[in-house]
């Protein structure tokens, strides 16, 4: 972070498509950093997001980079809501874990 603004790195395929993105917000707005993995054909495949240094949300999407499968997490650690998602949209899938 520099001097408290939102900093961001990104990586690319040879292509010239995103390969990653990783974005890091300050610590005094509850601190936040997103990390981005790209397929070669440009769409999302996963998003992952932290509080701080704890995971918060996990985010699986699919070839045309449609979300497909989430995980939030607790603050302990655990996962503690996970669902999967059908190529409208709907959920099809969806487990409150303790």
């Amino acid at each position: 972070m520099a001097a408290g603004f939102v900093t961001s790195v990104t990586e690319w395929y040879i292509n010239g498509a995103v390969k990653s993105r990783i974005t890091n917000e300050p610590v005094e707005r509850n601190g936040k950093r997103v990390e981005e993995r790209f397929g070669d054909n440009g769409f999302i495949e996963q998003r992952r997001t932290l509080s701080g240094h704890d995971p918060s949300r996990l985010e699986a999407f699919d070839e045309a980079g449609k979300l497909k499968e989430e995980s939030l997490y607790a603050r302990e650690g655990h996962v503690r809501l996970y669902r999967k998602f059908a190529a409208d949209g709907r959920v099809v899938h969806e487990e409150e874990r303790y």
